[in-house]
């Protein structure tokens, strides 16, 4: 059986320990204890190394099964299934400016990993209005632990009441959520307060901060026995649980908890309670004591509870289970989102024409060709001709390299050049040649810039599926930088002003290869027009269509194309 092999996004690869760098640690050693094998990565498929700092080797994404993106500002880059991890509950991104950017990386992905009661998979669906998806089915993913990192629960001899966080609101210079509850938790012996040293100056009960090293803080969990889990007004809001709770399981802790929808739901009455009644911290203090002092006073009882929410953990969340679960459900997802994004008319041809009308095949040309051929050879739909529009001089060079290519690709070779090398056939005018030629539904007309995913043109003609009445399709694309980053370009839907680039083919900034056009509307294109147009033959054709003949232009809202810098 193949090694399942599956990449998680470093969002912030710059040696930064973070609490997502700890889950991705705990994530390693549950990969490696099921037999699967997990890279860590930047969005842009370079490796990070186990410090998490880029290194300059990049990722084959063909090798990769799939990825998982953890945070919000993480978008789809790489050709590989990419699951988004749905952890963070929808008032902590409504509440930027830049939520539309937010929303937007976040339905760049195939499938997602949904946890939560209810709250924040609403949300996603609202996100994904213009292009649902089936989400029944849909595995899910908690920040919990590896079952070899779990400590079993003993009997406490002296509890204490941990509570470790940022303590948001203080930490940005703002008032504590909980400023009322913590003065009062400050005046007890039986606490300690751990987390970054300016959120809790002036704190007495305060205990340092814990390293980020995927052991340290199970274990001071498990010294002191008792784990406060506290939500925020978002994540209570959602039903989406605060990660308290699975490290109070990890460290064989008792757990006081709110009464967070998704935490009674999945751990019952392994867990004591307390109302989540902000107004009033001294009740909620009063109740946290009285949990307390039941502990102290009936140690087997509450030694029980323990035993049992970690069974609980070990039985539904751990990430030993939870990874097994993905992948086995992973064809299965794939299978619904190919349904829901892919062309189901497999019969649509499609004509992508490329042009090299040079007087000679230079390593410039040879590398335009081998990326072009690749582009189609992956795609996800076969019905794609690809036509490499040459001069008659170079026809023999050109055959070399398309000689067993795995895709359709055929040559029309022309005398674009007469004997002293001066141009004398237009791209317009073998264009309408080819075009007579081969029959189609759709064209594609190349740049030779182009870095297809593999469903870019399945995906551009499921835009037409969906709506018949648009004549061209296109999607979002990025720029593939000299330096390896990958930027976004187009994120929306184009304005008619920006196809009057035409006129500045070379400093137009998308590439040619994200529109798919139907062959409805070639003949727009005029014999008399066609003699004369060369780069601009696709700006030309867009514009035409657009301005003269009013036709639809839907947007396909995904980024499957990018442009090599």
């Amino acid at each position: 059986m193949k090694k399942v092999k599956f990449a998680v996004i470093d969002t912030w690869p710059w040696g930064v320990k973070n609490a997502e760098s700890e889950v991705i640690n705990r994530m390693k050693v549950a990969a490696e204890n099921i037999g699967a094998e997990l890279i860590c990565i930047t969005k842009e498929g370079f490796v990070v190394d186990d410090d998490f700092q880029k290194t300059e080797e990049k990722v084959d994404a063909s090798t990769l099964d799939f990825v998982l993106s953890m945070h919000y500002e993480d978008i789809k880059m790489q050709d590989a299934f990419h699951y988004h991890v749905l952890w963070n509950p929808p008032r902590i991104t409504l509440q930027y400016t830049q939520y539309h950017l937010y929303a937007k990386n976040i339905a760049s992905h195939d499938d997602f990993l949904i946890y939560d009661d209810g709250g924040m998979g609403d949300h996603l669906k609202t996100i994904l209005s213009d292009h649902p998806r089936d989400l029944s089915g849909s595995s899910s993913l908690t920040a919990s632990f590896s079952e070899t990192a779990i400590i079993e629960p003993e009997i406490l001899e002296n509890p204490t009441l941990f509570y470790c966080g940022m303590n948001w609101e203080r930490f940005i210079g703002g008032e504590a959520r909980y400023k009322g509850l913590f003065a009062l938790l400050d005046k007890q012996k039986d606490v300690n307060l751990y987390g970054p040293e300016h959120a809790w100056d002036g704190y007495k009960r305060y205990r340092g901060s814990i390293p980020f090293d995927g052991t340290s803080l199970i274990r001071e969990i498990h010294k002191c026995g008792v784990v406060l889990a506290l939500s925020s007004d978002y994540h209570y809001l959602a039903g989406a649980a605060t990660n308290r709770i699975y490290e109070a399981c990890a460290g064989g802790a008792v757990t006081i908890s709110d009464t967070n929808r998704f935490i009674m739901k999945n751990f019952g009455d392994s867990v004591l309670y307390i109302d989540f009644d902000k107004k009033h911290p001294d009740k909620m203090f009063a109740q946290i004591c009285a949990h307390l002092n039941w502990i102290k006073r009936h140690p087997a009882e509450a030694l029980e509870k323990a035993k049992k929410a970690q069974k609980i953990l070990l039985e539904n969340f751990s990430l030993e289970k939870q990874l097994s679960r993905i992948i086995a459900n992973h064809e299965r997802r794939k299978k619904q989102v190919e349904k829901a994004l892919y062309a189901q008319n497999s019969a649509a041809k499609t004509l992508a024409v490329l042009f090299l009308d040079v007087n000679a095949v230079t390593g410039n040309e040879i590398e335009i060709l081998t990326r072009e051929l690749n582009n189609i050879e992956i795609q996800r739909t076969s019905n794609i001709t690809l036509v490499i529009c040459c001069d008659e001089r170079v026809k023999n060079d050109v055959n070399k390299y398309i000689a067993g290519a795995g895709c359709n690709a055929v040559i029309r070779s022309f005398d674009f050049f007469d004997d002293f090398s001066n141009k004398i056939l237009s791209r317009g005018e073998a264009f309408s040649q080819i075009a007579s030629e081969i029959p189609h539904e759709y064209i594609m007309l190349l740049d030779g810039s182009e870095i297809m995913f593999s469903d870019h043109v399945t995906r551009l003609m499921r835009v037409f599926e969906n709506d018949p009445s648009a004549d061209i399709a296109y999607s979002a694309d990025f720029l593939d930088a000299i330096d390896g980053m990958r930027y976004p370009l187009l994120r929306q839907p184009i304005y008619k002003s920006d196809l009057y680039a035409c006129y500045y083919p070379n400093f137009y900034p998308h590439t040619a290869g994200m529109f798919l056009i139907k062959s409805d509307i070639e003949h727009l294109l005029s014999s008399e027009m066609r003699r004369y147009l060369e780069n601009c033959l696709p700006n030309a054709l867009l514009n035409l269509a657009v301005f003269k003949n009013c036709s639809k232009m839907k947007y396909s809202g995904v980024m499957t194309v990018g442009k090599l810098q």
